[in-house]
């Protein structure tokens, strides 16, 4: 049975997923742009959306336990055969196999743990977000098609407000970064 009010706060961490994607994005392309000329601030704050980012996929996707109340699976409360349509859409849609599916969902948790939660000495590489996005997008999707088909569901899909932020974004920040670079600060102690 659908468990609305656990979409809904699916919703607002996987919003927040979003949010943070696209402003690490969009601010990883500026500073990257700028090179030297920003202040290590920017690629603080960049780096910063790319860890919240994490930890919010990781509260929907990560843990399958009792204790994760946002866990994807929860939604349909662990009904066999829905996971399986949804492991099968990741399949069609985003070519990962339940192997594939697997591994990427293992190298975000052991990055979250790593890295984001702990620190390990050795932390593993940064697993390619764009995966995690798209997951994020077809699964707002698949619950919709499968559970709010004949709904007026009020909030919007996430990926229309997610194409909209990048290029809100871009012109924004790139507006910023102009001004940045414009500022004459004083240099840096060595």
């Amino acid at each position: 049975m659908f468990q609305p009010t656990v979409f809904v706060a699916q919703l607002q961490v996987l919003d927040q997923f979003v949010h943070h994607f696209t402003y690490r994005r969009a601010l990883r392309e500026c500073v990257d742009a700028a090179g030297n000329e920003v202040p290590a601030f920017w690629t603080y704050t960049s780096d910063a959306h790319l860890l919240c980012a994490i930890a919010a996929w990781c509260m929907v996707f990560g843990a399958d336990n009792e204790n994760n109340a946002t866990h994807w699976k929860l939604v349909f409360e662990n009904d066999a055969a829905l996971v399986a349509s949804f492991r099968q859409a990741l399949q069609e849609e985003l070519g990962l196999t339940l192997d594939a599916w697997r591994d990427y969902h293992r190298d975000m948790v052991a990055f979250r743990n790593n890295y984001v939660s702990h620190r390990a000495v050795h932390p593993p590489a940064v697993p390619n977000l764009d995966v995690a996005r798209d997951v994020v997008l077809l699964y707002d999707r698949w619950v919709r098609d499968v559970a709010l088909a004949n709904d007026n569901f009020a909030y919007p899909l996430l990926r229309d407000d997610a194409a909209q932020m990048m290029d809100d974004n871009r012109v924004y920040l790139g507006h910023v970064m102009t001004s940045v670079r414009a500022l004459r600060l004083p240099a840096q102690p060595v």
